[in-house]
């Protein structure tokens, strides 16, 4: 299989060497097309947890821990196209963010355009008991490092269980087949 089709998952192989080019599908063929599906829509991935949840300080320092080998230099970006820059959150803003969310459980399912490292994606499956984290990083340096410092760590397995990250530009991707509206709670007034 060519380089341009291999995707770029944790569940995959492992990461690709330096140089090769990183670009996957983030959507199965049969979700190619952005057009209204006639299909109900699926249930949600449910996989069974095999670790417990971590408490909010634990798995704020599992992920220090986690990331705490990256340089500053592998994440830092000096062109000029600022949606290539890196801005990783912090643990302690990934725990306020969980918060506010409420309650999330193995129904739910969190993404994360612009995952960066994966340390947002690595917190949310360490900390909650969702089905599935997905990131999307568009710059293949920076995914490659963030699949390896998770593969390195204690914690990794349990990451790489529930969580899924993709090497991939998204723009122009269909991500939604229903529009957020038809979700909606609707009122008979």
């Amino acid at each position: 299989m060519p380089p341009e089709d291999r995707a770029c998952s944790t569940t995959a192989e492992a990461p690709m060497p330096p140089g090769d080019r990183c670009d996957t599908q983030l959507l199965s063929a049969e979700d190619e097309e952005c057009g209204e599906s006639e299909k109900e829509p699926t249930a949600p991935f449910r996989l069974a947890q095999t670790m417990p949840v971590l408490s909010p300080s634990s798995a704020e320092e599992a992920v220090t821990s986690m990331f705490a080998d990256v340089p500053r230099a592998a994440v830092g970006y000096d062109g000029g196209n600022s949606h290539l820059n890196v801005g990783e959150v912090l643990p302690s803003g990934v725990t306020v963010l969980l918060r506010e969310l409420g309650d999330i459980d193995a129904s739910d399912v969190f993404l994360d355009i612009g995952s960066g490292l994966g340390n947002v994606i690595a917190q949310v499956v360490l900390a909650t008991k969702i089905s599935k984290a997905i990131g999307v990083e568009v710059r293949a340096d920076v995914y490659r490092l963030g699949v390896e410092m998770i593969a390195r760590s204690p914690h990794g397995r349990q990451v790489n269980e529930r969580a899924e990250l993709y090497c991939k530009d998204i723009t122009g991707l269909c991500i939604s087949r229903l529009p957020s509206y038809e979700l909606a709670t609707r009122s008979n007034t």
